[in-house]
């Protein structure tokens, strides 16, 4: 999508998208396949593997970072996830402050 300036009740409904290339569809498609053709061993157009990423999470990525005004937009499939890694992202001796207890209730205390 160009990046002009839009309301945000539009930018909700199309916030991220292009129109699909092969297709021409003004929506992305849902894509649900778990693996992708590879031309040789690592060598793939794009997508390797559904968990390490997928056209529709792509999508929903870069709507998340446009309709907050982000560089880049970043989904999980849980919330363990997400909490592993902001704290892969820290360095010994750096904290990370959270509101609510319940995600150091699933690491061991010397990381909260």
């Amino acid at each position: 999508m160009s990046k002009k300036k839009l309301a945000f009740n539009s930018k909700v409904i199309h916030a991220g998208q292009d129109v699909c290339q092969a297709t021409g569809a003004v929506m992305p498609a849902i894509c649900l396949s778990t693996t992708y053709a590879h031309q040789r061993p690592g060598e793939h157009q794009g997508f390797s593997y559904s968990r390490n990423g997928n056209p529709t999470r792509g999508a929903y990525e870069s709507c998340i970072a446009d309709l907050e005004n982000g560089a880049q937009g970043f989904s999980f499939a849980s919330g363990m996830a997400a909490g592993a890694m902001l704290v892969n992202l820290l360095s010994s001796g750096e904290h990370l402050l959270v509101a609510d207890n319940d995600l150091c209730s699933h690491f061991p205390q010397e990381a909260c």
